[in-house]
């Protein structure tokens, strides 16, 4: 349930962003978030619009993560952000250090993903309230390079979770080959 801050908080704003642990119960609880959305917007705000969904805390060798992020993008296409922020340690370091990630480790997973998140953010800004020409091309420009960096660490994602996947399978029939090893000379120790 929602405490009553937050429910003025939906009721001031226009819009709100969701992030969304790639975990079975987060899925549950963005359907209810969802629901006191619709709940306040028929009754208190009509201007509240869900402005996109981001997924957090991916982690691609785990199946429940993967799976979890697929039916994110299934059923909220138009509003799920590209950009997937990773289970990372450092994400996890920094507030204990008293700083934001950015500054903690700039060059981190983690850091690179929330930076192309605001690329995000801001050309969907930019594109939704044109302005400013230089504040313009400054922010495409970001956006820009934000995207491509994305794009690089969501590639690196993809790998990682292929060699784990790989290490997997090869550990899998290492032991499957041990214990074939194993029957073998049982039985051939049987014989004699």
């Amino acid at each position: 349930s929602l405490n009553i801050l937050t429910v003025n908080s939906l009721t001031a704003a226009t819009g709100v962003l969701i992030p969304v642990q790639c975990e079975f119960f987060a899925l549950q609880g963005l359907s209810e978030l969802i629901t006191t959305i619709d709940t306040i917007k028929s009754s208190s705000n009509q201007n509240l619009v869900i402005k996109g969904i981001i997924r957090t805390m991916f982690d691609p060798r785990n199946n429940l993560a993967t799976d979890v992020s697929a039916q994110l993008i299934k059923f909220f296409t138009d509003k799920l952000y590209r950009t997937v922020i990773p289970r990372n340690i450092t994400l996890a370091e920094a507030p204990s250090h008293g700083l934001p990630v950015i500054k903690y480790d700039k060059s981190s997973k983690g850091a690179l993903s929330y930076l192309s998140l605001v690329g995000e953010i801001l050309k969907e800004w930019n594109e939704t309230k044109p302005g400013n020409k230089g504040l313009s091309i400054i922010i495409k420009a970001y956006a820009k390079m934000t995207m491509y960096v994305a794009r690089l660490n969501n590639d690196i994602m993809a790998k990682d979770m292929l060699i784990s996947k790989y290490r997997y399978e090869k550990n899998k029939a290492l032991y499957e080959l041990k214990e074939l090893k194993d029957k073998y000379e049982h039985l051939k120790n049987l014989e004699l």
